[in-house]
């Protein structure tokens, strides 16, 4: 009989099961811009506008979901808290 309960499996067994999470490269490269997005907006030297374009968004409402989605905050919240 074979035993699933997640305490006796290893990640070895997950891995070779399927159930093994990574974040992908491109999910990595995202959350990184983003994070890089929100430290500039911290600091108040920079519009929103220009920071989306400056993190390679050429897209500005799709900037703003993005770092909602990342963050729980729009990007013009962010600046307003500073």
């Amino acid at each position: 009989m074979f035993d699933e309960s997640p305490q006796r499996q290893t990640p070895d067994s997950l891995m070779l099961r399927g159930f093994w999470y990574r974040a992908l490269p491109s999910e990595s490269v995202r959350r990184n811009r983003l994070e890089k997005a929100k430290e500039m907006l911290k600091t108040g030297n920079y519009s929103v506008k220009q920071v989306g374009y400056d993190i390679g968004f050429s897209n500005l409402s799709n900037f703003a979901k993005a770092f909602k989605k990342e963050f729980g905050i729009l990007p013009k919240d962010i600046r307003k808290n500073k």
